[in-house]
Order: structure tokens, then sequence, then C-alpha cells
């Protein structure tokens, strides 16, 4: 599955198919989940060093949206679109504890490095020359999985953001 606007609807569908009576919407999940997703709204242009090629783009900060840790591999997916124009997954790198970088299709086989909530995850996203000086919009869709017993629909989270960033110097 990958985290876009589609995915994102089927799954409110669903979800409304199968909350129980004494549950919230979930849109009211979706947006309390989404609104501890960025706590600061900046983006710095920075390179990656992949080993055999070093890697323009760009990095912003994502927060734990549930209230419990998990490891990395829960994050299921992350869609980024800058300025109307999206992310390639396979563009999308996250850069854990001590700088250890992982590209986001392998995250899901990372089960001993926990995502604390307290602790940001760096997202860098490849962009040759990265961004342009100045203001960007973003949107971030964010899937993770969590444990069945928390009753969620699909035992999945989501997590929408849309939000003016400001490139750091």
């Amino acid at each position: 599955m990958l985290a876009d606007k589609k995915h994102l609807n089927e799954w409110r569908k669903e979800g409304r198919q199968a909350m129980r009576a004494d549950s919230p919407d979930v849109e009211i999940m979706l947006r309390n989940f989404s609104e501890t997703l960025m706590h600061d709204n900046v983006i710095t242009n920075t390179s990656l060093d992949l080993g055999h090629k070093v890697v323009e783009g760009f990095t912003f900060k994502l927060y734990q949206p549930w209230y419990k840790a998990g490891p990395i591999g829960m994050v299921h997916d992350i869609g980024i679109t800058v300025d109307g124009k999206k992310v390639r997954r396979d563009d999308i790198h996250l850069i854990l504890k001590g700088g250890q970088r992982v590209m986001l299709y392998d995250a899901r086989t990372i089960q001993d490095i926990w995502w604390n909530i307290v602790e940001p995850l760096v997202v860098f996203a490849a962009c040759k020359g990265g961004l342009a000086a100045g203001n960007h919009q973003m949107e971030i869709i964010l899937a993770e999985e969590i444990s069945a017993y928390y009753e969620l629909p699909l035992n999945m989270l989501m997590a929408q953001v849309k939000t003016c960033l400001k490139l750091a110097q």
C-alpha cells in the first residue's frame, strides 16, 4: 500500500464500516494523529553520501503521531508532495539515530530500532539541487501499522498534514 489520498479515503470508508459504536469517528482520530506529526515547519537542503554517490535533496522531521513508541518497521509508507510535485517513493530515505540511513521500502524490515514519541524521525527526500529558498507547500501522508489490540480499523494509523514550510538557510 502506498500512502496517497486514494488509500487515505479507502481507509476512512472501511474504518467507518468497522468502527464500534462507542469508538471515536475515523476523521477525528485522523485529525488527532495528524496534529502531532510535525512540530517545526522547517525544511533543510541536505546532501546524502550513499558511498558510491552523493545525492542532493532536503530533510524534515516527523514526530510519532501515536501515543506509543514503535519499531521503525511499523512505518508502512510516507507520501510526500512539495509544491504540487510528488516525491517518488524510491527517493525517500529515513535517517535514524546515529545517522544510520535506510531507504523507505527497507524500513519495514527493522524491528530492533524504535521510533520514540519524543525523538523525531528525519526524512530525506532526493531532489536534484535541493529546494529553492523561501516557503514551500508540503503535504505528508504517513501510514503506520499498529498492534491489533488497539482496535483501530485495518490495524493502520494514517496521518495527513498540509503545511507551509520555510527552507532553513
